[in-house]
């Protein structure tokens, strides 16, 4: 009987006016910047040199499809079939129940003095796969990152086990030669990894994979580190990187390239990244502030090239009065999302980054924006305090799925924007080579969707190992608190008692006011298309 497993870690817009296109990849521009940190510890890595960055190559003229002298060019032609609309088309349903299948073995961790959570709840959008076999899983991302069997009628298989963990932040790893592959300040305790930033080794979320036999996977991985004394970390304060992790059981369990510690070495150990953030210690505030690169997308295949999209926040130097505490500063990001490709998925180097010169090889001993190597080109550009705060406009991140839709070969970026952290939306666009992402657009008849929601799309289609593409019925999943159930006024609540929602929670719902516990949702959705003409407009 064929299995699917679940990995546990704690949209679509119409372009149809012709805009600016680059008609020629650029040649990469190689810049060098050695990463510089100050760990909390003291530990200080080396300053960076300063360099004069080559001028950059004088890009091919852009082709303006909006010109009738230019009209007709191919690049211009649009497909014969475009999405219209993503409508709600189902009642919604509990996918992953935690009271059903929660690891029951799994320790309740202290967040803070009232709250706490099960190290089992989830913390970003299940990433389905298959393994060389055929069974299907999915990761559900958390700092202790599980593995959830499916079962073939699409369904959780079972209760989960600490035998489902495939990569554990708080749990000190060896290699066989005496590294690390992870280094945990104590093992088995929630907010562990090395307290040294240079490490590069500190929480770990797996976000996508990518395998080409179902037993050889490679992962891109949300790593988060608190510059503020590492043991009493907060999340009002840290640093975010892009980390790469492989396995070769079929994605029993992942590692990160192994290193040895900066204490020992003095030398950074940014080769683990994919994307490197400007260390901490050459950030000039001290406030709450948060920034760097979070939640990759899933990975996914065009041509020769396997890309990714990546939340970016870069600081901005404003500061703004902290909504929840009005005695405290925090600093005002540009956010939005970055473009990472690569044509060998299983190496940390050797990515390149969309810039608006076109595409650019990353340097592993270089960080990324905010007076790096490289400025990204920031798509769906976005202000904020923070990823998930309502200043100025809301909260955004449209990264959460990566996805091809099979009809129209239009590429879906995925997630919620613009309104608090609430509104579930996509943006399209037609090639990832010469990206041209167009208006952020709602799915339509979607509640509001809290900011933890993770919204993702995903459809049970998948001539490969892992899913990047969906047809016209996929499914809309996201994440709740299940307190909200019962918590009168939530999108959940609501849900209940207007009937649209499959079945009712269990009385274990109800769970204590300090107690954090997420279950995982769903509901289909309809995509429907439209034919248009050649270059229509």
């Amino acid at each position: 009987m064929t299995s699917i497993r679940i990995f546990i870690v704690v949209t679509v817009g119409l372009v149809l006016s012709a805009t600016f296109i680059n008609c020629s990849e650029l040649n990469p521009s190689e810049y060098s910047a050695i990463i510089n940190s100050e760990s909390p510890g003291g530990e200080t890595a080396p300053s960076p040199t300063p360099v004069t960055p080559p001028v950059p190559p004088t890009p091919n003229p852009v082709l303006n499809c909006n010109n009738p002298a230019e009209a007709n060019n191919p690049l211009c032609q649009k497909a014969a079939k475009v999405i219209s609309t993503i409508t709600v088309d189902g009642d919604y349903e509990i996918y992953w129940d935690w009271e059903k299948h929660h690891d029951k073995s799994a320790p309740i961790l202290r967040a803070s003095e009232h709250v706490s959570f099960n190290s089992n709840t989830i913390d970003g959008p299940p990433r389905f796969f298959k393994d060389n076999s055929g069974e299907r899983f999915a990761i559900m991302p958390m700092s202790v990152n599980y593995r959830v069997p499916i079962n073939t009628q699409g369904y959780p298989a079972r209760a989960l086990a600490s035998t489902d963990i495939v990569f554990n932040s708080s749990i000190t790893q060896r290699s066989p030669s005496g590294q690390y592959y992870h280094r945990a300040y104590e093992d088995g305790v929630w907010l562990s990894g090395s307290c040294s930033e240079a490490d590069y080794d500190n929480q770990i979320w797996i976000f996508g994979l990518w395998s080409a036999n179902g037993i050889n996977f490679d992962a891109l991985a949300h790593q988060e580190f608190y510059p503020k004394t590492c043991p009493e970390g907060t999340t009002h304060a840290w640093v975010n990187s892009v980390i790469h992790l492989s396995s070769s059981d079929g994605g029993d369990s992942f590692r990160p390239k192994p290193y040895t510690p900066y204490n020992e070495t003095g030398q950074s150990n940014s080769n683990r990244l994919v994307l490197i953030p400007k260390p901490s210690g050459l950030v000039d505030q001290d406030n709450m502030f948060t920034y760097g690169f979070y939640h990759p997308s899933n990975i996914v295949q065009e041509d020769d090239y396997y890309y990714s999209i990546v939340m970016i926040n870069m600081l901005t130097g404003e500061l703004k009065t902290n909504q929840q505490d009005p005695s405290k500063k925090e600093s005002l990001v540009n956010g939005g999302f970055a473009m990472i490709r690569t044509q060998d998925t299983s190496v940390p180097g050797g990515w390149a980054i969309y810039t608006d010169t076109g595409w650019q090889t990353m340097n592993a001993n270089s960080y990324i924006g905010m007076g790096g190597a490289i400025n990204p080109k920031i798509f769906l550009e976005h202000p904020s305090n923070s990823p998930y705060s309502n200043y100025p406009s809301g909260g955004q991140n449209m990264t959460y799925s990566l996805v091809q839709h099979t009809e129209t070969k239009e590429w879906l970026a995925f997630g919620y924007s613009n309104q608090g952290g609430t509104t579930v939306q996509y943006s399209l666009t037609q090639s990832l080579s010469q990206p041209n992402w167009g208006d952020i657009t709602p799915v339509l008849g979607v509640p509001a969707i809290p900011a933890i929601g993770y919204p993702s799309i995903s459809s049970e289609v998948s001539d490969g190992f892992v899913y990047q593409f969906i047809d016209n019925e996929p499914y809309l999943y996201f994440v709740a608190q299940n307190k909200d159930t019962v918590r009168e006024g939530s999108m959940l609540y609501n849900l209940i008692q207007s009937g649209k929602l499959k079945q009712k929670p269990g009385v274990d719902y109800e769970v204590s006011d300090d107690i954090i516990s997420r279950s995982v949702w769903r509901v289909k959705l309809k995509v429907e298309t439209k034919e248009i003409k050649s270059n229509e407009s």
